[in-house]
């Protein structure tokens, strides 16, 4: 007698992982098929508009893929407030770009 195909599938491959890509791939059939408030956007081709705070960080990012950068240091490219720590510390989260 043959296994079934999922049986298969999840003896390879970690069931959590496989039912949370149908579970995402659902929604965005759902999310496709039925019209709503948000479906012009859902069927744009370019990119969505960027603010500029956002775009200095991403171009910065861009610029520099190799480099770390703290949250505090991309905080100040974008012209807001940074991470606040309590005692002082800096913040130990890392970015680095792709």
């Amino acid at each position: 007698m043959k296994a079934p195909i999922v049986e298969i599938v999840f003896s390879v491959v970690n069931p959590s992982d496989v039912l949370g890509h149908v579970e995402r791939s659902l929604l965005t059939g759902l999310l496709i098929a039925q019209q709503h408030n948000y479906t012009d956007e859902l069927s744009r081709t370019q990119p969505p508009t960027r603010p500029r705070t956002v775009r200095r960080v991403v171009d910065l990012i861009q610029a520099h893929p190799d480099r770390q950068y703290t949250l505090g240091e991309l905080a100040r490219v974008a012209g807001t407030p940074g991470p606040s720590r309590p005692s002082g510390r800096p913040n130990p989260c890392r970015c680095r770009g792709r």
